[in-house]
């Protein structure tokens, strides 16, 4: 009887795990309807708060057609602190689910353009508006559904070597649809990044680690004392074994702490500079997308880079 009994608690634990792993390895479609996007914009500024920023949401929602395709309704709209904005309509995509490639067709041009492929591999290449997206690499991140999400990291060498990250299911996260679209969705001194994301009222995604606000959106309330700085440099970038870091000249490094981070926001390398310009050793790091950040009661300043 007590055997018996053990058996059957064995058999409901490798079934319970076996639902939970089939849970963390589902795989998720890029939405076509019901899915909404925050995205923050931000810029430097010559004076206080030093970083302005503002809040972009999109959102897909009904279908039409076109070309005799049919393809969900996209749309944008600048939101203010209190979440609310005037949509207007930006586009509409497709998707075709076969191969998980997503065609975009602008609310001002006639003919559509591709601007995610899911399928990529490392070393795989999409051509879009004739510049190349390369895969560099992929991974999974577990969301905050519980799902596994399938990321990739993408350099577009056309853009300035812009880098991108995709995941399957919720799109880039810089801004979505339209990092592709452009090519890039940063520069060297603005950037855009996705602070939400939801699907069906369902929280999926969110930038925990933003330095201006808590939560999808916000206004520069309180951020007098962020600043960004364009001379932080960072080389080389793609790095192998070592990583050298220029501080900026308004910081004190002597009371700053270097991070890096991977896409999941775990602390992979904490250590504090020791001059202007600091060497840290990233041999041990994996392949991948990081972010490095600078931090002290002065300033935040952030930086993406590739480790090969």
């Amino acid at each position: 009887m007590k055997k018996s009994k053990v058996i059957y608690v064995f058999i409901t634990l490798c079934l319970m795990m076996l639902i939970f792993s089939l849970k963390a390895q589902s795989d998720v479609a890029f939405p076509q309807d019901s899915a909404v996007w925050f995205t923050m914009y931000s810029y430097p500024w010559p004076d206080p708060p030093y970083v302005y920023y503002e809040t972009y949401k999109y959102e897909t929602k009904g279908d039409t057609i076109l070309n005799n395709l049919i393809y969900s309704k996209f749309y944008g709209s600048y939101i203010d602190e209190t979440g609310n904005g005037t949509m207007n309509y930006a586009g509409a995509y497709r998707v075709e689910n076969d191969n998980e490639r997503v065609y975009y067709l602008d609310a001002w041009l006639t003919e559509e353009q591709l601007v995610y492929d899911f399928k990529l591999m490392p070393g795989d290449t999409m051509i879009s508006d004739s510049k190349f997206f390369i895969c560099l690499d992929t991974g999974n991140i577990i969301m905050n559904d519980g799902n596994s999400y399938r990321f990739q990291t993408i350099i577009v060498p056309d853009a300035d070597d812009c880098i991108q990250t995709w995941i399957r299911g919720v799109g880039s996260l810089g801004i979505p649809i339209f990092e592709p679209f452009w090519s890039c969705s940063y520069t060297f001194e603005l950037s855009y990044n996705l602070t939400c994301f939801y699907y069906k009222n369902e929280h999926i995604y969110e930038w925990t680690d933003n330095p201006y606000i808590e939560g999808c959106f916000g206004s520069n309330v309180g951020i007098g004392e962020i600043k960004t700085d364009i001379s932080l440099k960072v080389f080389p970038n793609p790095a192998t074994n070592w990583l050298s870091v220029e501080i900026p000249a308004f910081i004190n490094e002597k009371q700053s702490l270097l991070q890096i981070v991977d896409i999941s926001g775990n602390i992979l390398l904490e250590q504090k500079p020791i001059s202007i310009t600091t060497h840290l050793n990233v041999a041990h790091l994996p392949a991948g997308i990081y972010v490095l950040k600078l931090i002290n009661d002065e300033a935040f300043v952030s930086k993406r880079f590739i480790i090969r």
